[in-house]
């Protein structure tokens, strides 16, 4: 999910939701070293858990998790180290690994009011692990509690109701985001994300118009520029696919998948020659890019010339039989 999920679907790479905040951490700090201190007086827990809170002052990540865990020993109950931890984790994108954490908070306050932002952490945790339901659930919790982190929760949402096919939820969702946090960085990615799901309703217009705001935000988005050339193939408009992979072409002169694709749509368009040229360039990219073979075999027999078109044949049989035998 680049932004806060950056994109994300089921083959996501993992990343924070939830960027560790400065002004929240402060909050923290204040909050614990005088509530909890009052509570707990100068323990020693409390002892190794203000220490912790130095050290994630001081970005030292590390030494304050080895402090909670301390606390956590010396003091099993100790919520606010879980926390801690579990904040932690979710602040350098493992929120797995504060799942746990999370897990022991929720049952040291099981009515979320002291730490209602912990359901936060635990939806990015079960986004890792890719259990949407899951995620569901707990941004449902989240946003019962009044957690204020709206738009994280949105963008959860938005990964959860996609792998639970409840599109028109996801697309609600990422509507509100475009609506009321708009610009952003990650908005381009917002527009590219509800574009795909238009894309799966048949909504290609709007697709289209996503795209293109995409792109507008973004002038350099490939994975934009990909996704527009199918949609505009989708309907029918070869000529704005030409234009997209024009583009494609002059962000990456190199790859060959953009020469193979605006080939494939010359020799729709029964252009033979240009369809040819991609071919040609695609090829010598990589020689061993046994497709682009078969179709300039197809453009070949289009245009008379039979045996280049068998010489073609036989040369996408070879490299697929050497990529079988691999």
């Amino acid at each position: 999910m680049p932004g806060f999920l950056k994109g994300r679907t089921k083959s996501h790479a993992a990343s924070s939701v939830v960027p560790l905040s400065a002004l929240l951490f402060l909050s923290h700090l204040a909050l614990f070293a005088t509530a909890s201190s009052a509570q707990q007086g100068q323990s020693p827990a409390m002892e190794a858990y203000k220490r912790g809170l130095q050290d994630r002052q001081k970005d030292h990540g590390a030494d304050a998790l080895k402090e909670f865990n301390l606390a956590i020993k010396l003091d099993p109950k100790f919520a606010e180290a879980y926390f801690q931890k579990a904040d932690l984790y979710c602040g350098i994108g493992q929120s797995m690994k504060g799942l746990d954490d999370c897990n022991k908070v929720i049952a040291l306050d099981p009515d979320g009011k002291r730490f209602p932002r912990i359901y936060v952490y635990r939806a990015e945790a079960y986004h890792q692990l890719e259990e949407p339901e899951k995620v569901l659930a707990d941004c449902t919790k989240a946003a019962a509690l009044g957690v204020p982190d709206r738009e994280a929760l949105l963008h959860l949402r938005v990964y959860a109701c996609k792998n639970l096919d409840k599109i028109d939820e996801c697309i609600k969702d990422q509507t509100t985001i475009l609506e009321h946090y708009s610009p952003r960085p990650n908005t381009a990615n917002v527009y590219r994300g509800r574009a795909e799901l238009y894309e799966y309703q048949n909504k290609f217009d709007k697709a289209e118009a996503d795209l293109q705001m995409a792109i507008k935000i973004k002038p350099s988005f490939d994975i934009a520029y990909t996704q527009l050339a199918r949609v505009h193939g989708k309907m029918n408009q070869p000529q704005k696919q030409l234009a997209d992979y024009d583009a494609m072409i002059k962000l990456s002169k190199n790859d060959e998948v953009n020469y193979y694709e605006r080939g494939r749509v010359y020799l729709k368009m029964a252009r033979y020659n240009d369809a040819i040229a991609d071919f040609n360039k695609s090829i010598e990219l990589m020689p061993s890019f046994s497709r682009v073979y078969d179709y300039r075999a197809e453009a070949y027999t289009k245009m008379g010339k039979t045996d280049l078109a068998a010489k073609d044949r036989a040369k996408s049989a070879e490299l697929k039989d050497v990529t079988n035998f691999r």
